[in-house]
């Protein structure tokens, strides 16, 4: 099963320079989810930082519809789906990426914060994303988004990229929070964090892209592809806003422990 696309080679010192970078990056988030899980004893921190790599199996399936390619010539693969080789350095890419975000998201949600506060911190990643990327993109050709039909492209990326990625990792963080709060109750449970982040990844990218990823596998014109990119933008800030709702909706039967809490504790064993 093969896709056209562009075929090109990656130099031996510049898959080192990914290699080399973004492992540094994913040793960086291992320390800081190391650090959090020994201060909060805790292990669901390292399986975040372990479902990152899991979530990269993603990434082949969207690049078809989205027209991503990576460098395949002299490429140090690390998977093959769908006839597209995919390189070690995308795999550091989503481990270092929700290794730190999204564990620093989760403590901050676990406070209960404002609605207000998830969507700076959104609109925070939308920042980061739009800075980062032009680097790996236009710098090193990392990766290419490639074809007439690419919308809105800053630097190389077509800019729905950055909102729709950010909604991903905002969405991670807020979906794994409310699973440690409703739905788990010991702390090794967090082990579903390492198949289940490739899942909600995928669909949550899917239910906030699918718009522009008809029109670019489509093979549509700018005329097509720019407005429904914008409508994926907007649909990404409608989904972070809705489990931003989600996020701040206290639950008073539990903690994040999963025990009941004293106040409920209280009412249960009150006489009538």
């Amino acid at each position: 099963m093969t896709w056209d696309r562009p075929i090109y080679g990656i130099s031996a010192g510049s898959q080192l320079a990914a290699e080399i970078s973004l492992g540094l990056f994913t040793l960086v988030a291992l320390g800081y989810c190391v650090w959090l899980a020994r201060r909060d004893r805790k292990v669901w921190p390292l399986m975040v930082w372990a479902g990152g790599a899991p979530m990269a199996l993603w990434e082949p399936m969207q690049n078809i519809v989205t027209h991503v390619v990576y460098p395949e010539i002299d490429q140090h693969t690390a998977f093959e789906i769908y006839d597209r080789p995919m390189p070690i350095y995308l795999v550091l890419v989503y481990m270092c990426y929700f290794g730190i975000w999204v564990p620093l998201l989760m403590k901050k949600f676990e406070d209960y914060v404002s609605v207000r506060q998830v969507m700076r911190y959104y609109f925070i990643t939308v920042a980061f994303a739009a800075a980062f990327e032009p680097v790996p993109v236009s710098g090193f050709k990392w990766w290419q988004y490639y074809g007439s039909s690419q919308p809105l492209k800053f630097f190389g990326i077509p800019i729905w990229w950055f909102f729709v990625n950010a909604m991903v990792i905002v969405g991670v963080a807020v979906i794994f929070t409310v699973l440690r709060r409703r739905v788990l109750t010991a702390d090794w449970q967090s082990v579903v964090f390492i198949p289940g982040g490739l899942f909600v990844c995928g669909g949550l990218h899917l239910s906030a892209g699918i718009p522009v990823y008809a029109a670019i596998g489509s093979g549509l014109s700018s005329a097509t592809t720019i407005p429904l990119s914008l409508v994926s933008c907007g649909l990404a800030i409608v989904w972070v806003y809705l489990l931003a709702r989600l996020a701040t909706t206290p639950t008073p039967a539990r903690d994040l422990t999963g025990t009941f809490d004293s106040a409920v504790r209280a009412e249960r064993v009150a006489p009538a």
